[in-house]
């Protein structure tokens, strides 16, 4: 059976107004545990009541992403100052990994003139670690692409890597995939990646993409399907995101054949602008900007889409605003389909979408990230602003909290952040294996002088646990037994924690509510508390 996670939030503004923090819970956001790193040197799991649970103190400041292992240790990427490759934004260098307590267990720095780990990583279920990196390539070397317009000091490609953590901060690189040898031109026949853009849809035209300096192409977030054996990347500059396979050997993966796909290394699925292969018009590109393309997990009416944040950097209409974009790719064995009209890669438009009233009032030009819950509700972060807020399947917000951290620690309730950047987030479900045997009792609220609320979270199996049942959804009356024979109290609330009926019950009683509007209500039990509706 689905557990109803119940979260009352009562806030008494006597002292300050609540500036940061939780600021809204509701019965229908899904129950868990966030993860956010900060512009601080500090980590924070908090739950869906704001109250920490767990905090790391990391050894560099910055808010690049931290993710949990299965253990529950908790690896953090991290710019480090001997930044010697560049001056990208989202570089890091730096890659440790902390145990629960806080203890630094590895240390992993990738950083050197030629190469540097970049913006995002991810764990496989093996425990090895996907983790991009841009890796320099000379004049000379992109001449040999084809490549127009080269910079003085180069190109930094897109290389990701495998990595296997030893003993000792010692690493294994175990698989390798660059975009280098995936890329074609139609400028000079004599090269060897010489072909029709339009003809190959599996590769990068490297000459429709802007100039961005040495970044050309901006990846800025990896995930992982276990299912498929694949990768999903977005990139900013390219305003598209990619699957590649990685069931291929490094060898395969430096060509066009090989793996479960039969594609190599090439790309098995392209979206957001088709015009970087030759395809469709302006009117065809959906994806501006864009950050932390995910699988949709859990939820089994879109189980294998994807959903991604787009930032709405470029919009041609002109306006600031993001989006969070839904796309059900059309997948054929381990390979994508293209439709036969358009030559593009299907879907040709966002399977669902979500934007703000008026749409103006979410944007953040930079960062943020998305994730889809197992019960259809999506997690967003508008990274900015460190807004974490969490939408039903009807766009409605069912959660919302506003990052208390700045770059020198918590801040004191009613001020506003300044510093409230935020990579990404995650959240971990309450019976996750991540968190098996962790103390997770929660502790006060991050931020400093915080407004005193109650809230408490309890599920149908606890209830259950004290052989209660309720008539729930109810109508006119509201019926409850009691089959142990032991003596309860209970309170009715409004969902802002108003009276509305009290009383006592030893084995049942009916309750009379006909004039109650149709909604949610609170049902206070003892110290249980229950979401109860009114049909």
């Amino acid at each position: 059976l689905l557990c109803f996670f119940f979260l009352l939030f009562l806030c008494h503004s006597a002292k300050a107004q609540q500036t940061i923090g939780l600021m809204l819970n509701t019965p229908e956001s899904y129950e868990g545990y966030t993860l956010f790193s900060t512009r601080s040197d500090l980590v924070y799991l908090i739950d869906n009541c704001g109250f920490e649970i767990n905090a790391w103190q990391v050894t560099q400041k910055g808010n690049a992403p931290a993710k949990l292992a299965t253990d529950g240790d908790l690896y953090k990427l991290s710019r480090v100052s001997t930044n010697l490759f560049g001056n990208g934004g989202g570089g890091a260098g730096l890659l440790e990994r902390y145990s629960w307590e806080g203890e630094l267990e590895w240390s992993m720095e990738y950083n050197s003139t030629e190469h540097i780990s970049h913006h995002d990583f991810t764990i496989l279920p093996n425990e090895n670690i996907l983790i991009l990196t841009w890796q320099l390539k000379t004049q000379l070397e992109a001449q040999e692409k084809g490549i127009l317009d080269i910079p003085p000091g180069g190109i930094w490609s897109e290389v990701i890597l495998e990595i296997k953590p030893l003993d000792n901060n010692q690493y294994e690189i175990v698989w390798q995939w660059d975009l280098f040898d995936h890329l074609v031109q139609e400028v000079s026949p004599t090269l060897n990646n010489y072909g029709l853009i339009e003809s190959h849809p599996h590769k990068l035209a490297v000459n429709l993409v802007a100039d961005n300096g040495p970044d050309w192409f901006h990846f800025n977030s990896i995930d992982y399907n276990e299912e498929l054996d694949q990768i999903l990347l977005s990139a900013r500059n390219l305003n598209e995101i990619y699957i590649i396979d990685h069931s291929t050997t490094s060898e395969e993966a430096a060509g066009s054949l090989g793996g479960n796909s039969g594609k190599g290394g090439d790309f098995l699925f392209r979206w957001g602008n088709p015009i970087n292969y030759a395809q469709g018009t302006t009117d065809d590109q959906f994806s501006f900007g864009q950050h932390s393309a995910k699988w949709v997990e859990g939820d089994l009416n879109s189980l294998g889409n994807i959903v991604l944040f787009n930032n709405g950097a470029g919009i041609p209409e002109g306006l600031f605003y993001s989006s969070i974009l839904e796309i059900d790719p059309e997948v054929n064995g381990f390979n994508y389909t293209i439709d036969n009209g358009t030559n593009q890669f299907m879907p040709l438009e966002p399977h669902w979408e979500y934007t703000a009233t008026p749409p103006t009032s979410f944007y953040s030009s930079r960062i943020s990230s998305v994730e889809r819950l197992p019960n259809g509700n999506t997690l967003i972060n508008e990274g900015r602003s460190g807004n974490f807020f969490e939408v039903d399947e009807n766009k409605n917000i069912v959660w919302q909290y506003v990052n208390p951290v700045g770059e020198f620690g918590p801040l004191t309730q009613g001020l506003t952040n300044s510093d409230a950047d935020v990579f990404s987030i995650q959240r971990y479900l309450l019976d996750s294996e991540y968190l098996s045997g962790k103390n997770l009792e929660p502790q006060d609220p991050i931020e400093l002088d915080p407004i005193d609320y109650e809230c408490v979270i309890v599920s149908n199996e606890k209830l259950e646990k004290f052989e209660i049942k309720i008539q729930n959804p109810f109508s006119e009356t509201l019926n409850m037994w009691g089959t142990d024979g032991k003596r309860y109290s209970f309170q009715i609330l409004s969902i802002n924690g108003t009276k509305i009926d009290e009383g006592e019950f030893v084995n049942y009683t009916s309750v009379p509510l006909p004039s109650l509007k149709r909604g949610i209500y609170i049902l206070k039990i003892n110290d249980l508390i229950y979401k109860l509706i009114k049909s």
